[in-house]
């Protein structure tokens, strides 16, 4: 099934805050991440995690946002942190530290 990515303020300023230019190697990874939850049959994916949000986020549609599924960027320290909804993909937020797993 493919989907649409959204990306919100947050994601686009935290690439900035963690220095991910266009074209770096980080960027390529966390592509290929954003291209496995394109075309994932379902969503979550086994290896993602449901956590707080290490801060709170403006959503796609202007609400707050707390909680979300993070995938590890393969061979880095990167997560990325989403919200599935139908066939858009929000794209919340890239952090340099591991998720606390929900309860």
């Amino acid at each position: 099934m493919d989907r649409i990515p959204g990306l919100t303020r947050d994601y686009t300023a935290s690439l900035d805050t963690l220095g991910i230019a266009l074209g770096s190697a980080a960027a390529k990874v966390l592509g290929r991440v954003v291209r496995e939850l394109l075309t994932a049959n379902v969503l979550p994916m086994p290896d993602d995690v449901e956590a707080l949000l290490p801060r709170i986020v403006e959503g796609l549609a202007g609400r707050r946002v707390v909680s979300a599924y993070a995938r590890r960027a393969k061979g880095r320290r990167l997560w990325l942190w989403y919200l599935p909804h139908g066939q858009v993909i929000e794209l919340l937020l890239v952090t340099n530290s591991p998720p606390q797993a929900l309860d």
